[in-house]
């Protein structure tokens, strides 16, 4: 009779595999064995064999199969313990991380490196990889929840592939080796969530995730960027008709001026809003627009001196119907003059402004400006 290892059960439903799916079959599948008269199966079932999988360990913990490949010190390594013989062929996560590993020559991921195997999430960090194949992870398009390969030395990656993963929500590219000389190009998916592209050099146009419909947090921190694109004609933002869009982060990058209507909640769904430590000197009438519950607006550590009236007070009102002290202007050199004698004849607005906001002589809180100090305003 077969073996074992020349029989495959057939998965119907992969994701996620784990060992509460398995367990209606066990019985059945010992009772199998015994008739087929197979003398041996392996202790680490349903892992393969420890010997054969070296230097990747396999587990079964909390009812789920994972990969730590933490010890394949190159793309070779993994070919090796991937042409293994699976029992189950969906692992529920793969972890490789090179921290701790001063001679790993991981450098790239090749179209083999994990054989016939699935995965539901997927985190590779601090390796030396410059390239992941575009079918690498070919075998998981019907499997991939998370897909995280941050502090890496990717200096490019192939999101023209992201469309075929059905059932991927996080993507994090955090702290690579992107550059402006390969502008990232639109990105399509119908599942994607959440976006990380932090600490890279980017360039990208205002249709980034217009094509990610279901998108509810983009990470943009320290990207090196100059401005938030708009379209051409200046009139719709990145986030035109993302309809769950909530936490975007711009935070540490050399922004110098933001249009109206840039950040747009078309559907009112804008949660933390981080524009922090930025370089912004400009901004427009209605710049952003449709907060949410949850609204909140960091803008501190710019180079902002006037709130003017005309710029602020749609931003201002929206958030005061959430609560107090939605808006960090801390550490802008804010002139503290008539510009601001519409927030200080209204403490209802001036409460949506955090309260340890400064005047530009670092001393004076702007929420104890009084009438009195601009009473010779025109």
């Amino acid at each position: 009779p077969a073996s074992l290892a020349d029989r495959t059960l057939p998965i119907t439903n992969p994701l996620p595999f784990t060992m509460a799916n398995f367990k209606p079959f066990q019985l059945a599948l010992s009772t199998l064995l015994v008739l087929l008269n197979v003398s041996h199966i392996s202790s680490e079932w349903p892992c393969p064999l420890d010997t054969e999988f070296a230097p990747c360990i396999c587990t079964e913990e909390d009812l789920t199969i994972n990969a730590d490949c933490s010890g394949a010190k190159n793309d070779a390594e993994l070919i090796i313990a991937f042409s293994s013989q699976f029992p189950f062929p969906t692992f529920n996560n793969l972890l490789i991380d090179h921290v701790v590993c001063s001679d790993c020559n991981l450098t790239n991921i090749g179209q083999l490196s994990f054989g016939p195997v699935s995965f539901v999430h997927v985190t590779i960090q601090n390796t030396a990889i410059q390239t992941v194949h575009e079918s690498t992870f070919q075998n998981s398009e019907e499997t991939l929840l998370s897909l995280d390969l941050n502090t890496n030395n990717m200096n490019t990656f192939t999101f023209e592939v992201i469309p075929q993963f059905k059932k991927l929500r996080v993507l994090n590219l955090a702290q690579n080796s992107f550059t402006r000389e390969a502008p990232i190009p639109a990105i399509s998916s119908t599942s994607l969530q959440i976006l990380i592209l932090n600490v890279n050099e980017l360039s990208f146009e205002a249709d980034l995730v217009r094509g990610c419909q279901n998108l509810t947090k983009l990470g943009l921190q320290n990207t090196k960027i100059t401005e938030i694109p708009m379209d051409i004609q200046d009139t719709f933002g990145m986030f035109y008709d993302l309809k769950y869009i909530k936490d975007i982060n711009f935070a540490s990058n050399d922004i110098y001026e933001i249009g109206t209507s840039t950040i747009q909640g078309t559907k009112n769904t804008l949660g933390s809003i981080d524009i922090s430590n930025n370089k912004i000197v400009l901004l427009h009438p209605e710049f952003i627009t449709g907060f949410g519950p949850d609204g909140e607006l960091n803008m501190s550590s710019n180079k902002i001196v006037d709130i003017f009236e005309e710029v602020w007070t749609s931003v201002i009102h929206e958030l005061k119907s959430i609560g107090i002290g939605k808006i960090n202007l801390d550490d802008n050199p804010l002139r503290c003059g008539c510009d601001v004698e519409w927030l200080v004849r209204d403490q209802t607005l001036m409460e949506v402004i955090v309260g340890t906001a400064t005047c530009s002589d670092n001393v004076t809180l702007l929420n104890t400006v009084t009438v009195e100090d601009i009473e010779n305003c025109p």
